[in-house]
């Protein structure tokens, strides 16, 4: 798993949206996933258009620790391994 981990690259990064809560299910919601490696973030505010952002893996508020730990398991073992990760 430590040579995936190379190949896959030196920075990964990962986003998990959360659930919104109670007092927030009135408001626009701002963040969307678009796929599994996209999130789009309206500019509500300001009247522009959205902004796509890409990600190693996108996680959607209905997502489990288990799905997020399923995708970052190689990493963590490398990291308890001692390599730089």
């Amino acid at each position: 798993h430590n040579q995936m981990q190379d190949l896959k690259g030196a920075v990964r990064v990962y986003a998990r949206i959360r659930p919104l809560v109670s007092r927030e299910t009135s408001e626009p919601v701002v963040v969307r996933r678009l796929d599994a490696f996209q999130l789009e973030l309206d500019a509500v505010r300001s009247g522009h258009g959205g902004k796509a952002f890409q990600f190693d893996a996108v996680f959607g508020e209905h997502s489990s620790q288990e799905e997020i730990f399923a995708e970052c398991r190689g990493l963590v073992s490398s990291a308890v391994d001692g390599f730089n990760v």
